[in-house]
């Protein structure tokens, strides 16, 4: 069974228990089916706003890849925290961020002060740097998430509210 084979029978499966849905409510009119249509809604909603408020981060987590290398200086480290110095087209920047998933390792051991190492500089924004760009897998997760969510979210609007035809 290929890929489209599976999301028409998503897409079926959505349909049809939509089609269910709506005949319950249209045979009994109770407060349940109003407050399914209002829970169905909210947990939209709900849904549509962690991938919005998510999604943006994972994208620059993998953005980070193509940043441009450049040499930086360790001016001071920590067990957690680290503060280096790099240049980025003739000017000077400092920045305190190891990487943008938030993920740190002993910094200390590994970059001691006084040290030199690659760091990789946002060339949109040459303020923003940072010394790992790996992207946790957690973001590839939210990415997948958000854009099949986003999809069933299109497809079930749609059914749900225009696809009513009588």
């Amino acid at each position: 069974m290929g890929a489209d084979d599976m999301i028409d029978n998503i897409g079926s499966s959505i349909e049809e228990a939509n089609k269910s849905y709506e005949e319950y409510c249209e045979n009994r009119k109770t407060a349940g089916c109003l407050i399914g249509r209002i829970l169905m809604a909210l947990t939209g909603i709900t849904s549509l706003l962690c991938c919005l408020l998510l999604l943006p981060g994972a994208l620059t987590e993998i953005s980070a890849k193509n940043w441009i290398r450049a040499t930086c200086t360790v001016d001071a480290s920590t067990v957690d925290g680290i503060t280096y110095r790099y240049r980025y087209m003739g000017r000077e920047h400092q920045s305190s961020t190891y990487s943008l998933s938030g993920r740190g390792v002993n910094l200390m051991r590994r970059f001691p002060r006084d040290s030199e190492t690659t760091c990789y500089v946002n060339p949109n924004n040459p303020a923003q740097a940072v010394l790992d760009t790996s992207v946790p897998s957690e973001s590839y997760l939210v990415i997948g998430y958000s854009f099949v969510f986003i999809i069933l979210l299109l497809f079930i609007g749609y059914t749900f509210f225009l696809g009513k035809k009588k």
